[in-house]
């Protein structure tokens, strides 16, 4: 079980990632009750991930797709956001109106006591894994 001081501490890594990371992304997956089994093995190991209500599964050479890592996929990210929660994501510019490169992505998870949980990073969907993480750490503590 991950504890609340384990949740805020992964969220401030999201927040500080400045890009997709497979491996921030697979131990995120971890936290959340994913579970990881070793299904072969080519060139290594090769494992298969399945997601705490054995509706998602995929295998780790799949995983380089994007289509499953939290860290690059807003719809994955989306997938972490504890369930009946609401959630926000949006891009702030800085600069200039057509000048994305000073932008910063936020997103809010709604918690059930009616607190929010808040975050900032590079990405939409780091600010979403981070934002779930604080989320997360919120229902623990």
């Amino acid at each position: 079980m991950t504890t609340a001081q384990q949740w805020l501490d992964l969220a401030a890594r999201i927040e500080a990632a400045t890009g997709a990371d497979r491996e921030l992304g697979r131990e995120l997956l971890l936290a959340c009750g994913w579970t990881k089994t070793q299904v072969g093995h080519f060139l290594g190991p090769l494992y298969g991930w399945t997601s705490p209500d054995k509706a998602t599964y995929f295998q780790d050479d799949n995983f380089v797709r994007e289509k499953h890592d939290p860290t690059a996929s807003l719809d994955a990210a989306m997938k972490l956001v504890p369930e009946g929660l609401a959630f926000a994501v949006a891009t702030i510019r800085n600069g200039a109106p057509d000048d994305w490169d000073d932008s910063v992505c936020s997103a809010v998870v709604a918690q059930r006591d009616g607190v929010e949980a808040r975050s900032d990073a590079t990405t939409p969907a780091l600010a979403l894994c981070a934002a779930a993480c604080r989320a997360r750490a919120g229902m623990e503590g």
